[in-house]
């Protein structure tokens, strides 16, 4: 159904950077606005089908969500659009994505071609694409102009807040965030040593600052309910 004039879509547009509880997240916008109401699209799913948001009925969905660049988004932000995303410790979304790739992404990549090498966590690292991510999912959005900003670290009660803010009623199962978990190597965390860590995070300074700037921002309270405005 086409969106009628007076509604304005979408209401929310929602940027899923990559492991930051974005799987878990998208369920409860489901559970409220109803698997019609949300718009789920990838940008790589996008660019391997010669793709883009306007061979999409964007305008028709309350909610947009996904694995989409604020560039990609923006042109359908409407004035009353409110941007929502979720952001995690860049250390931690770092290795939590390369041992994705590991469990994942290089699986389905080797079955199609047998000779590829599964890159070190160096070599992963060190890729330009891979550096900085958040920041670049974000592009020119500034977090104080974003509706809310959510911590994976504190997902339970950041969603919280943000169905206050929304008057959302949600069951009580959407506050447990889904973990995946590598079962064959439920302990790689641990075993990566303090320098790698480090090495991770000078690697991602842009991405440690807006983090550091979005704990701060939420530590002041910035994205709670406001009920006296």
């Amino acid at each position: 159904e086409a969106a009628s004039a007076n509604q304005m879509y979408p209401e929310l547009l929602c940027i899923h950077i990559p492991k930051t509880a974005g799987r878990t997240f998208r369920q409860a916008l489901k559970c409220h606005y109803g698997e019609d109401g949300v718009l789920t699209l990838d940008h790589q799913f996008l660019k391997k089908r010669n793709e883009t948001l306007e061979d999409y009925p964007v305008r028709n969905y309350p909610v947009v969500h996904g694995h989409l660049f604020f560039d990609q988004l923006q042109p359908f932000a409407t004035p009353a659009s409110r941007w929502i995303t979720w952001l995690r410790h860049p250390v931690e979304r770092v290795l939590s994505n390369y041992f994705f790739y590991c469990t994942n992404g290089y699986v389905t990549r080797k079955k199609k071609d047998p000779h590829l090498q599964l890159m070190t966590l160096k070599e992963y690292v060190h890729l330009p694409k891979k550096r900085n991510v958040m920041t670049r999912f974000l592009g020119e959005l500034q977090l104080r102009d974003c509706f809310f900003v959510g911590l994976q670290e504190h997902y339970s009660e950041d969603l919280g807040q943000l169905a206050k803010k929304l008057n959302w009623s949600l069951p009580v199962e959407h506050f447990q965030l889904r973990i995946n978990v590598n079962s064959s190597k439920p302990n790689l965390h641990q075993a990566i040593s303090k320098d790698s860590r480090q090495v991770i995070a000078a690697l991602n300074t842009e991405d440690m600052a807006l983090y550091e700037e979005a704990t701060w921002l939420r530590s002041q309270g910035y994205w709670r309910p406001r009920f006296l405005t």
